[in-house]
């Protein structure tokens, strides 16, 4: 017997050549729950969105961490570029292509500034 909840934390370096490693992790995990293909997709590009506006707000990072909760009603996201002490725009993500991408595709997403480092926060629910 599976458990209902399913935790999962996945490290990468810090650079657009590893984000295929996250978005596939997220992508397969969706799959294993059954997620539609359509809602597959727009986690993928979520992904790809949180990662690149990190990358780009935190260039000093040494590495994006996601961290994925999932269940078989939804998967909750969040996506940190972890090691920069001083994002230079971590801010500056309302607004931007990459919030309206967010705002289209998931849930409840969020930016937070931690200590660990920037994070977007997002849900997905199967359509």
């Amino acid at each position: 017997m599976e458990p209902a909840t399913r935790d999962i934390v996945v490290s990468t370096p810090a650079g657009s050549d590893y984000v295929h490693v996250l978005r596939a992790v997220v992508a397969s995990l969706a799959a294993r729950l059954d997620f539609p293909y359509d809602a597959i997709e727009d986690l993928k590009l979520a992904v790809d969105e949180a990662c690149g506006h990190l990358l780009h707000a935190a260039p000093g990072s040494r590495s994006l961490v996601v961290r994925i909760s999932a269940d078989a009603d939804e998967l909750a996201v969040a996506v940190t570029a972890e090691g920069d002490p001083s994002p230079s725009s971590a801010g500056g993500l309302e607004g931007s292509l990459a919030w309206e991408i967010l705002k289209a595709l998931t849930e409840h997403p969020s930016f937070e500034l931690s200590t660990e480092g920037p994070t977007i926060s997002f849900t997905l629910r199967p359509r």
